[in-house]
């Protein structure tokens, strides 16, 4: 019982670090304003995204599904909420959240070699939108 508290209490320890609490707290704002949007919920979006950039395909070169996904997140959410789940991914991977391609994230990502491609999922949802 003793041994189970405290592997609780380390879980807790190693959960409240200062960064894992700026994420909670970016993701309960970002939950907030995406929560008084209607209809359906870029979070989902935001989710789909982050999921689908994580899947790699191993080839030569590899490849991941993430410019399918804001196809498809764009396609089904319509330009405006569309483009706002896009630049709420964009945002929660700046931020530091693990959301790109390889379990990566921070400014690092974006300024990197990747970072254009990244953005250009902004003009992407823009294009699909219209």
């Amino acid at each position: 019982m003793l041994e189970t508290l405290s592997l609780m209490g380390a879980g807790f320890v190693n959960a409240l670090t200062p960064m894992n609490l700026l994420m909670m707290i970016a993701g309960v704002a970002m939950g907030i304003v995406i929560g008084c949007m209607p209809g359906l919920s870029a979070a989902m979006g935001v989710a789909l995204i982050a999921l689908c950039s994580w899947l790699s395909i191993p080839m030569t070169v590899p490849f991941t599904l993430q410019t399918f996904a804001v196809c498809l997140v764009t396609a089904l959410f319509g330009l405006r909420l569309g483009l706002w789940t896009v630049v709420c991914y964009l945002v929660l991977g700046a931020v530091g959240a693990p959301v790109f391609a390889g379990f990566s994230g921070g400014i690092s990502a974006l300024m990197g070699p990747t970072g254009g491609y990244l953005v250009g999922f902004l003009f992407t949802s823009l294009a699909v939108g219209l």
